[in-house]
């Protein structure tokens, strides 16, 4: 969790890693609104309570008034995450098994190369932008955007180009 707490200069970086389900929610609650939380990865709480993106993160975002960054595209995105610079957890998935098949077809463990990093690209939930007030220009270049309403083009693009072309033609028509 990254915060600003009053008094100190400069952010304040504390990482959770050992609580109870309520325990979160207590801490997300009392969470100052310039905050801003990086989840990497909650497998299990100390009570032994299975922590997943699509039931819990739309509870974190119910006790927190700080947007919440990951790493887990499809995972996050669209559960209350903001967005981030996300690893596409299918692709990381198809790599894996990759390798896998490669080991069964024969090949020793060892003789295949390490991929030293996975693939990120950035993305972020249009709507959790609106939420914080986030504005889209102070995104990195290049960044996906999911849940955008479509434009007034988008949405009636054929209406339009239809017209459009009934307007030239007519045009053509008139002046030849």
């Amino acid at each position: 969790i990254l915060a600003q707490h009053a008094g100190k200069p400069g952010p304040h970086l504390e990482l959770w890693d050992d609580f109870t389900q309520a325990e979160l929610w207590q801490r997300l609650d009392g969470l100052p609104s310039h905050s801003a939380i990086l989840m990497l990865a909650i497998h299990q709480t100390r009570d032994n309570r299975y922590f997943s993106f699509a039931e819990h993160l739309p509870l974190v975002m119910k006790h927190s008034r700080a947007p919440v960054y990951g790493m887990w595209g499809a995972l996050m995105i669209g559960n209350g995450a903001i967005g981030g610079l996300m690893n596409d957890p299918h692709q990381h998935g198809h790599a894996a098994a990759e390798v896998a098949l490669t080991i069964l077809a024969g090949s020793p463990a060892d003789t295949i190369p390490i991929k030293p990093q996975s693939h990120f690209s950035p993305q972020f939930d249009y709507r959790e932008l609106q939420r914080f007030h986030i504005d889209e220009q102070r995104l990195p270049p290049g960044s996906r955007l999911f849940f955008r309403p479509p434009s007034f083009y988008e949405t009636h693009r054929p209406v339009l180009l239809g017209s459009l072309a009934t307007i030239v033609i007519l045009a053509i028509d008139t002046f030849v």
